[in-house]
């Protein structure tokens, strides 16, 4: 049966589909996969010409699954509407309709929850043999005005039981420029993602992990499960293999170094020996020890992202992370031992409706005592629906309507959610301005000396919400924004690599090397 995926993920990279179509082809179905990619300007929709196009290369296809994420769900939208015309049986899945099936039953006739490699196979099998498929597990669906919501089944234990994800790209098509064209090795751009495992144990309230963690309870052996080191190196070492210009790695676990010292220590010999390339990955602050962050250095890791997200009363008492300032500095301080090795990223989470005065503060203390240099990157708290977040923001009357969740912008766009919030204006500000490269003299974008002014207490009693120039800060902000990223950002991308370690070197004090940036990130007007 000839069968067609379609990914909406802003980058070719995602992984999801690709396991799915694998799986699919296992069981002895054709495949085409159409990545529609669109870039991470979340707003922007597809053209009328784009879907015409998708259209016609969908039009012989016995089955469509779309999968959707809810940050670009609009664009979801348009394909489903506009694919729907060709009569076929189309299914929708990934992380949104996970999430919230109760909404996405409403566009789709189908909807796969949670891991689908199993649920696809069964659905198209009895398609292909004209058998009712009502009754599959996992899979939800509408007809003649009824919902029939079948139970999900026991997540799968052995994820080495699946086929590598499909690197095929012979049976691959991507949208670029506004042309759907067949898929090139230079559409990776050098780089893969790839998760070596499933689940994460800290299930933060914001994330969907909290919430997939709520609906796989009972139905699973353990939160946790990882491809063994075996099977992930001999998938990496095919990647290289076939693909020669691939020189990046993204080692997309939600942490990886959750995995035991003896598990780190044989994934990245046989690492350093067969794969080869350079690599980045997210650690925590609860799991790192030295001996870890050792065998990724030597296995050639050369950037490490880990997540601070709030203060420490807001970590525990609202996005349900367990983990202290203490476990912080203590990470930063062994991190820090390895800057000439890899480039430090921390995630930190602002623009929160249950962030106090106090709490910014500790924020702002936090990042001054941590060990220099490092990348911040302050974002706006984008509130997910069905999150366990989202639905107490909701109870507790933050969230009445899309816009006030932060959905209807982009997690970059700072001053518009600074707006949204309307709370903490001024410390909000100082926060999200910390963006990019922190050293002893300047913070992203504050000197030191004016940090010390902003924060004075006069300075923070006189900006308090009532004050309608604390009002005027944000709107600042977005004129700083547009000028950076749509005045100085497309000079920038165009600079030559020696002038662009040039000025990492003057930002960084010559601790930072730009080859310790993945390619997709290199050209960012963060370093300005």
């Amino acid at each position: 049966m000839k069968i067609t995926l379609i990914s909406t993920a802003s980058r070719p990279i995602e992984q999801g589909i690709r396991c799915l179509s694998s799986r699919l082809k296992k069981a002895g179905h054709e495949v085409n996969l159409i990545f529609m990619c669109k870039g991470e300007n979340y707003c922007t929709k597809f053209t009328e010409d784009e879907l015409k196009q998708l259209e016609k290369l969908c039009r012989d296809s016995d089955m469509i699954g779309v999968g959707a994420f809810i940050i670009n769900y609009e664009r979801t939208k348009q394909i489903l509407k506009h694919l729907k015309k060709l009569k076929t049986t189309i299914i929708l899945g990934g992380i949104h309709p996970t999430l919230n099936p109760e909404d996405c039953i409403k566009d789709c006739n189908i909807v796969c929850i949670g891991e689908c490699e199993e649920a696809i196979v069964e659905l198209a099998d009895a398609i292909e043999n004209n058998k009712d498929y009502k009754n599959i597990k996992n899979i939800w669906i509408r007809k003649k005005g009824k919902i029939i919501k079948n139970p999900i089944r026991w997540l799968l234990d052995d994820l080495d039981s699946l086929p590598f994800p499909d690197f095929d790209i012979d049976t691959h098509y991507i949208l670029d420029k506004g042309n759907i064209i067949p898929f090139k090795e230079e559409h990776f751009e050098k780089e893969i993602m790839f998760l070596s495992g499933r689940g994460c144990p800290y299930g933060c309230s914001y994330c969907s992990n909290g919430k997939l963690n709520e609906l796989f309870k009972g139905h699973r052996t353990k939160i946790v499960r990882n491809y063994s080191v075996d099977y992930s190196i001999k998938f990496l070492n095919s990647i290289i293999n076939k693909f020669k210009s691939i020189n990046y790695l993204d080692l997309r676990d939600d942490t990886f170094t959750v995995r035991s010292v003896k598990e780190i220590k044989e994934f990245c010999k046989r690492y350093k020996k067969e794969v080869g390339i350079r690599f980045r990955a997210t650690v925590d602050a609860k799991s790192i020890t030295e001996e870890k962050i050792k065998s990724l250095v030597d296995a050639g890791c050369v950037h490490i992202t880990l997540g601070i997200e709030g203060s420490e009363r807001v970590n525990t008492e609202v996005y349900n992370r367990n983990i202290t300032y203490k476990d912080v500095l203590r990470t930063a301080k062994i991190l820090n031992k390895y800057t000439d090795k890899f480039s430090i990223n921390y995630d930190l989470m602002c623009c929160n409706y249950y962030d106090t005065e106090k709490d910014l503060l500790e924020v702002i203390s936090l990042v001054r005592k941590m060990p220099k240099p490092y990348r911040l990157f302050p974002n706006a708290l984008i509130l997910f629906p069905n999150s366990q977040l989202y639905n107490q923001a909701v109870n507790d009357g933050y969230v009445k309507s899309i816009k006030d969740s932060g959905m209807d912008l982009n997690y970059h766009e700072r001053g518009e959610n600074i707006q949204r919030v309307n709370k903490n204006i001024y410390l909000n500000s100082i926060v999200i301005m910390f963006r990019g490269i922190n050293i002893e003299k300047i913070y992203g974008s504050i000197p030191v000396w004016l940090l010390n002014i902003l924060t004075r207490k006069g300075m923070i009693s006189f900006f308090n919400d009532s004050n309608y120039l604390t009002h005027l800060i944000p709107y600042g902000i977005r004129i700083f924004d547009f000028t950076k990223y749509k005045i100085l950002k497309p000079c920038y991308d165009k600079l030559p690599k020696s002038i662009l370690q040039n000025i990492l070197n003057f930002r960084s004090g010559n601790s930072m090397s730009i080859e310790a940036m993945p390619l997709s990130t290199r050209h960012n007007s963060n370093e300005l």
